[in-house]
């Protein structure tokens, strides 16, 4: 018999549409969860193609190769104004990270409030850099061909946007439902998360489940501090239980699962039980009814990263955990 027979919610990354995201338990759609982007976005396809999504439209990212995953991403802005055929450009900066981007064989040389360069590997390959600028203007010196370009404001890149003769800004994606208190065991349980996520940087970034409020919530979360995932129990305005693992590399697939139930609650990743927590409360039936990639009731730590498995189940065993977490 497999772990997935006693769950009561699985999701992976299959079915979709605007706005909805298909868990594949429980067959009567009770599990299902909502979606949200308020722009248009794009996405790598299973071919290896750039492609524009829908607005509200979750993305299946092929970037990495294999099997897609859902991928998450924060509100962006692409400051350079023609990203499809790059050519010289000012760009107003403040004393920040910023990242560019580009596919190509092509050079862009930064001068003014950053010096350095960018140099193109190939004309389907995407190179980046991440810089620190200061105030005032820089300068983006283009040669050669540097296609799908992006400038964008933070430390890391994220999928393409596209422009044409004026800065564009992406959406950020979320996923917050309610109404889910048939498929979340309150009082004991498992809640587990296949994830992984966009840099080692960005503050907490948190998948949570909860009564809808931020007193009553089970956290999975990838620290502000580097490679740290945590989870945190907060019940009844009281903490219950809080666990921790420092991980080697938070931005490629890691299996992360809670276990759960009165004294008992404990940290899995990867097939290995990393943490425990043996004096806690838990929650009373029907409590839980929430699920959010966001922290309880608000939008703070939201998660941005990719997600390829969510699974709820009752209270399960040690092997079963093993099962469960193992990549």
């Amino acid at each position: 018999m497999s772990v997935y027979d006693d769950a009561s919610l699985v999701l992976i990354p299959s079915g979709y549409k605007a706005s909805k995201l298909y868990s594949v338990v429980p067959t009567s759609g009770d599990g299902d969860l909502t979606f949200s982007r308020s722009t248009t976005a794009t996405r790598v396809n299973a071919d290896g193609l750039i492609e524009t999504v829908a607005i509200n439209t979750p993305r299946l990212d092929f970037t990495s190769g294999g099997c897609g995953k859902y991928l998450f991403e924060p509100q962006r802005t692409n400051l350079y104004l023609n990203s499809d055929t790059l050519a010289t450009q000012n760009i107003t900066t403040t004393a920040d990270d910023y990242t560019v981007s580009f596919e190509g064989t092509g050079t862009v040389t930064f001068s003014g409030t950053y010096s350095g360069s960018l140099v193109g590997t190939g004309a389907s390959d995407r190179v980046e850099l991440t810089f620190t600028a200061t105030s005032g203007t820089l300068t983006s010196t283009v040669s050669g061909s540097c296609t799908s370009g992006q400038s964008e404001l933070g430390d890391y890149a994220t999928s393409y946007i596209p422009t044409a003769g004026t800065s564009v800004t992406r959406g950020a994606d979320a996923s917050s439902t309610s109404g889910l208190s048939s498929v979340i065991n309150s009082v004991e349980g498992v809640f587990m998360v296949g994830l992984e996520v966009l840099a080692n940087s960005g503050g907490n970034r948190v998948i949570s489940i909860s009564d809808g409020t931020n007193e009553n919530r089970l956290i999975i979360y990838y620290d502000s501090t580097a490679n740290k995932v945590l989870v945190y129990c907060r019940f009844n305005s009281g903490n219950q239980a809080i666990m921790d693992y420092t991980i080697t590399d938070a931005t490629v697939l890691h299996k992360v699962a809670v276990r759960y139930k009165e004294n008992d609650y404990s940290l899995w990743i990867n097939g290995v039980e990393r943490d425990t927590d043996n004096i806690g409360l838990t929650f009373p039936a029907d409590t839980l009814n929430t699920f959010s990639t966001a922290d309880g009731n608000t939008t703070s730590s939201p998660f941005f990263g990719k997600i390829s498995e969510l699974l709820l189940a009752d209270y399960l065993t040690d092997t079963q955990m093993v099962e469960l977490t193992t990549l």
